[in-house]
């Protein structure tokens, strides 16, 4: 049986607190540790909790790179993360207050939808630091 963690959490100063986000270990990487900050690359399916197909990067040819607590996700993206080690794989079983909320993506994701996310880590980076302004 995989374990499974219950995730309540907050990151700080860049999410909201997130109910009911389920992570189910499915491979433990080898690599880096992934932290708060750094720039991941990762393979994903997302589905809704019927099985439909909502978004596949491998079907789409083009891996998915965003900043860990960056407020440009939904919170599902950066908790289930949070730990996982490059090469690693997830399940995060996310209900609406972590994933897209009321409002959904349109067409996309429907509002208030539970998703389902199989996600591999591919890499890690540093993120850039900004450019002083003169």
């Amino acid at each position: 049986m995989l374990p499974t963690l219950s995730v309540v959490a907050t990151l700080v100063g860049a999410l909201a607190q997130t109910p009911n986000l389920v992570i189910q270990e499915i491979v433990i990487g080898q690599g880096a540790t992934v932290q708060t900050g750094q720039i991941a690359t990762v393979q994903f399916e997302v589905s809704d909790k019927s099985g439909k197909e909502l978004a596949n990067t491998r079907k789409r040819g083009l891996p998915y790179s965003f900043v860990v607590g960056g407020i440009q996700t939904a919170p599902f993206w950066s908790l289930g993360l949070l730990g996982m080690k490059v090469g690693g794989c997830r399940i995060l079983n996310s209900k609406p207050g972590a994933a897209y909320g009321p409002d959904g993506v349109p067409p996309v994701v429907a509002p208030n939808s539970d998703l389902v996310i199989k996600i591999e880590l591919v890499e890690l980076r540093p993120a850039k630091a900004a450019t002083p302004v003169k």
